[in-house]
């Protein structure tokens, strides 16, 4: 089993340098599998029909997932 983590997106506020301190101390505890989330159609909240729940919006940083897997290799 690969036990892993999730990025947290919003919590770091999209620091490069956090990035890569939390992926370094998540290996050395020897976690294998990092999880990073996206909004690729967007998270305006405003006139959405339905609406939209989540605790996301269009205001909140997130790195591209490729990019971000991208830089940490």
């Amino acid at each position: 089993m690969k036990v892993g983590i999730v990025y947290p997106q919003i919590e770091l506020q999209g620091d490069p340098a956090s990035l890569v301190a939390y992926a370094i101390e998540a290996e050395k505890l020897g976690l294998r599998q990092l999880v990073a989330y996206d909004h690729p159609l967007g998270a305006e909240h405003a006139n959405r029909d339905p609406k939209l729940t989540g605790p996301y919006t269009q205001d909140d940083p997130f790195h591209d997932p490729f990019m971000m897997f991208a830089y940490l290799a």
